[in-house]
């Protein structure tokens, strides 16, 4: 009596097995796979059998990408198929009695597959779909905390101790500026000693950010500087070493 049970619910499930197989577009299950009713069910789920395809795709352009790296995977190939024919008679004396057990533990883990997917519907959708979701969610719950957290910033860059805070910085750039244009005076470009470089902002909030570009320019102006004089130093003395030269 509890033979027959087992076997009408083993033949449930493999007609459940069937109707899933043929409602997913033709899916083709891969031969190895299809021993097992848990693994044919999982290599059903979109997202399982789009990065099993996505492999197996990356594989196939690795081997043709140059003729080192195909040899190399081949020869790897070549040794699994020795492998397997090797261990084949051993395999099938042991499979046998390795049936009833793996028959009940592939059951087991089926039951849990279509419990997961029952209980989580999502793992049924196309990974896109996932993707579209789960960033629908995150704009829908992280938008308002990120204009909260604009606006705490904003206030804080907006107030007073800031402000009198980037006014100091504004003035010793400005100094600064003119020490470097006094030092090492700057080329022919007149943007090269124009400070401000951009122009000042009109949101008080956006003064930090201004603030750093300009000491950013002042950096590199530098950096700028010091290479254009020592190029010119060296243009000068390969020019005097060749008069020199010449003369001689």
């Amino acid at each position: 009596m509890s033979h027959e049970k087992s076997e009408g619910g083993h033949k449930g499930r493999k007609n459940q097995q069937q109707n899933s197989q043929q409602s997913n577009n033709g899916l083709q299950i891969p031969e190895g796979m299809k021993r097992s009713e848990f693994l044919s069910n999982l290599y059903k789920i979109p997202l399982v059998y789009t990065t099993v395809s996505l492999a197996v795709d990356l594989y196939e352009k690795a081997k043709g990408s140059s003729r080192i790296v195909g040899g190399a995977l081949s020869f790897a190939e070549t040794g699994v198929h020795l492998a397997q024919g090797i261990a084949s008679p051993f395999v099938n004396r042991l499979t046998p009695v390795a049936a009833a057990p793996l028959s009940k533990v592939d059951d087991l883990a089926t039951k849990g597959l279509l419990s997961l997917e029952k209980n989580v519907p999502v793992i049924k959708k196309q990974p896109q779909e996932i993707y579209s979701d789960a960033k629908g969610v995150l704009e829908t719950r992280l938008q308002p905390t990120v204009q909260r957290f604009n606006g705490i910033t904003n206030s804080v860059m907006s107030s007073s101790v800031a402000q009198f805070s980037f006014d100091i910085y504004e003035k010793v750039l400005f100094v600064s500026g003119t020490l470097l244009n006094s030092i090492i005076p700057p080329s022919q470009d007149p943007e090269q000693s124009r400070f401000p470089h951009d122009k000042r902002p009109e949101d008080k909030s956006a003064r930090g950010t201004w603030l750093a570009k300009e000491s950013y320019f002042l950096v590199t102006s530098v950096c700028s500087r010091l290479f254009g004089l020592a190029q010119s130093r060296l243009d000068s003395a390969i020019h005097a070493a060749q008069n020199m030269k010449k003369t001689l």
